[in-house]
């Protein structure tokens, strides 16, 4: 069975290898001819230089591309064909889970979501294919389930596979975007012929043979909701419907006035006009410029108690947007462009007004939602939110006619529902993306600042040759720094990394007997090795690195002539209790663990440190008698900084402290003296630093600032907490409105 499975899963990889062989030759082709049309198309020169770079770029890959495509795939099937190569990938998804923080910017963010849309897009188009092929290679891989990650078929290990073909074209944002559309165009509007193709090999090699795909035919044309939303929007519903039926209930008892010189108007005649009014807002509504546009003008007529119930409320409704303050006033004016086609339908369609579900009023909901929280005046905030909404109130003015009232609202609720979780997808890809870059940076910061007190600590302020400190404080330090953020302050790697410094600074020492010279030649070979592996992780080339070797040799070379040259001339004398004279030795320093001492007896190390550390003495009392003006001069400084520290206004701490356990994802709304008023989102904060990212409803880093200055903010009356997650659907607040107004009216009637 084992080996019929194998040859099973060869034959179908067999069949994937030609279909990407025949479709990429495909693309490359069409993609030629396509890049070519639309170059001499171009308005301008800039466009049709890049259609051609995208074509020359295409034609140096025509001989690669399929060799590179095919590469990952047979990886892919040589872990569904060799069980090793399983453990082995197993293993490999084990250790690659511990990787260090990823930075991405924003090309690479729109390069994701161009992709992840293709391959969803084409997850939905080819589900029934999909899925048969996933169960039946299941079958073929001992039971287990292959993901849309590692199954060779998916097309997002498609998508992602092509993407890591064209990364070495040296291609900008723009022509990348254009290379995957036409991916997407010509291999993957075509993966239904391979899908039915594998999947009728399968059949016919008796793997699942009587497989079916099970959909639901019950499922109706409304708009995704959020799971964690539901609750909440069922208790919104109810609600909606019972202020409906106590509107209900109040307009039933009141008179209607009528006026007996008016004649009566049927509702076939109120649509009608409203009809016309709707052919004539059209020639209004430009993409260009929209104006608000004005209730809907009708002729002076008796309308019944149900006409005249339903025209004050589509009224109220508008009257209730015009004075919304979260709504920016571009969106104010382009919804008021759907006064005419809503009063229209609440005359067609009573449940209109009374269904909670309609699609009309999921739509509008949508509309003004979306009109609240992605359209502000903040400028570092871009989308094409807008433009969207525009097409879809022009589709009603456009389309929206007597018979379509269902289907029309049902469809760009739908579409615009679609739209919105592509801009709330590619922004929180944006705010994880903007976190992580905040994460490594404080993250770097705290690292430089561990090296850099490390660094301190070894030198002692000792006086160095400049090369040697040269390569410390710099290419060194920055690789201590990569270490610990790679491997953290507990690994071998960090530790070796430290213990570098103590092997330099005992290599570059003089040496003054054999063992010593025979040490530091032992040395020499694993300390330029060592040197050589830090370096290039931190990105200096070879040139760089040998200077680096040669100021290290050199260095060694100087310092060991020189004491012997010292030794020769003059050696200062030293007399021992027998008045015997005797070379005086260099202060021990520390040793590397390596190394052992050599040409520092023992006996002698005691006298040495106490005759150092008595030197120090002198020389710091000299520092002080001979050199008061420094001290003065640090002092006042000193005393400066903390007048400017005691003049920073801060907080309680209580304050901090209730900025700091804010959830992450929480609305501050900014007003700022003399600023514009803004609204941020806390996205993630440092309690250790106290420093917090705020973003923008894109997930973009808008600042980083100190929770003092928040809980300030806070104090003062300019930034406050803003409860969106409370805020209650449109329809529903404006429901309570008109019962509130009814309510008021009957009670002073």
């Amino acid at each position: 069975m084992i080996n019929d499975s194998r040859q099973i899963l060869i034959d179908c990889h067999s069949r994937l290898r030609q279909f990407c062989q025949s479709q990429l030759s495909t693309f490359i082709s069409a993609a030629n001819e396509h890049l070519f049309q639309q170059a001499e198309q171009a308005d301008d020169n800039e466009m049709q230089q890049r259609y051609f770079e995208v074509q020359q770029a295409i034609d140096t890959q025509q001989q690669q591309l399929p060799v590179q495509f095919e590469r990952t795939l047979s990886a892919l099937f040589a872990v569904l064909i060799t069980p090793s190569a399983q453990a082995q990938t197993k293993k490999k998804r084990i250790d690659s889970s511990d990787n260090v923080l990823s930075l991405i910017d924003n090309d690479e963010m729109e390069l994701e979501v161009a992709l992840t849309s293709m391959s969803h897009r084409a997850e939905a188009d080819y589900a029934e294919g999909l899925f048969a092929l996933g169960q039946r290679l299941a079958l073929l891989n001992n039971g287990i389930k292959l993901t849309p990650k590692n199954n060779p078929f998916s097309p997002q290990v498609l998508c992602n596979n092509f993407m890591s073909c064209i990364d070495s074209l040296s291609l900008d944002l723009q022509s990348r975007l254009i290379v995957l559309k036409l991916f997407d165009r010509y291999f993957l509007k075509h993966l239904a012929n391979l899908y039915a193709d594998v999947n009728l090999h399968l059949v016919n090699r008796n793997v699942l043979p009587n497989l079916r795909y099970h959909h639901r035919t019950d499922r109706t044309l409304t708009p995704k909701r959020r799971k964690s939303d539901n609750a909440v929007i069922k208790e919104s519903e109810d609600r909606q419907s019972e202020l409906f039926e106590v509107m209900r209930s109040i307009l039933s008892t009141q008179s209607m006035p009528n006026n007996n010189h008016l004649p009566s108007i049927s509702a076939e005649r109120l649509i009608a006009e409203l009809s016309a009014l709707q052919s004539q807002q059209l020639m209004r509504f430009t993409d260009a410029s929209i104006t608000a546009e004005p209730a809907p003008a009708l002729a002076n007529s008796n309308a019944n108690k149900s006409q005249q119930q339903a025209i004050e409320c589509v009224g109220i409704l508008f009257e209730h947007i015009l004075n919304d303050d979260a709504l920016h006033d571009s969106v104010k004016s382009l919804l008021s462009h759907l006064h005419t086609p809503l009063l229209k339908l609440a005359l067609l369609d009573e449940t209109f007004l009374s269904n909670p579900k309609h699609d009309a009023r999921q739509l509008v909901n949508q509309l003004i939602t979306a009109g609240e929280h992605w359209l502000t005046d903040d400028t570092s905030t871009k989308n094409n939110v807008y433009q969207h909404m525009q097409s879809v109130v022009k589709k009603i003015i456009t389309d929206f006619d007597n018979d379509n009232s269902n289907s029309i609202f049902s469809q760009l609720a739908i579409e615009f529902n679609t739209y919105i979780e592509k801009i709330e997808r590619q922004a929180s890809i944006t705010e994880k993306r903007s976190i992580q870059a905040a994460k490594g940076k404080e993250a770097l910061e705290s690292g430089r600042e561990k090296v850099m007190h490390l660094i301190d600590d070894k030198l002692c302020n000792e006086d160095l040759p400049k090369p040697i400190l040269q390569l410390i404080h710099k290419p060194w330090s920055a690789f201590l720094a990569y270490t610990l953020l790679r491997h953290g302050d507990e690994s071998l790697q960090w530790q070796e990394a430290i213990n570098f410094i103590d092997e330099l600074l005992w290599y570059i020492e003089p040496k003054i007997s054999n063992e010593e010279i025979l040490q530091a030649k032992d040395l020499c070979n694993a300390l330029n090795e060592k040197l050589k592996n830090g370096l290039s992780c931190v990105g200096l080339d070879a040139n760089e690195i040998q200077q680096h070797l040669n100021s290290l040799e050199m260095c060694r070379k100087l310092a060991t002539e020189n004491i012997h040259g010292a030794q020769k001339t003059s050696s200062p004398k030293v007399y021992d209790e027998n008045n015997t004279v005797k070379t005086e030795q260099p202060v021990l320093k520390k040793r590397p663990p390596n190394v052992t001492n050599s040409h520092l007896v023992n006996q002698e190390i005691s006298h040495l440190e106490k005759r150092h550390q008595t030197n120090i003495s002198k020389e710091k009392n000299k520092l002080s008698t001979t050199q008061p003006s420094k001290t003065k001069l640090s002092k006042a400084k000193l005393s400066k900084i903390k007048q400017a520290a005691a003049t920073i206004e801060r907080a309680s701490d209580n304050a901090i402290a209730d900025v700091l356990s804010m959830d992450f994802g929480t609305w501050l709304n900014w007003q700022k003296p003399n600023e514009p008023s803004r609204r941020l989102k806390l996205t993630w904060y440092n309690k250790k630093t106290q420093n917090c990212m705020l973003s923008n409803s894109m997930g973009q880093q808008v600042a980083i600032v100190s929770a003092n200055e928040i809980a300030l903010g806070i104090n003062k009356g300019w930034i406050s907490v803003s409860n969106t997650q409370l805020k209650k659907p449109f329809f529903e607040r404006m429901l309570e409105t008109v019962v509130d107004r009814l309510k008021l009216k009957a009670q002073t009637a």
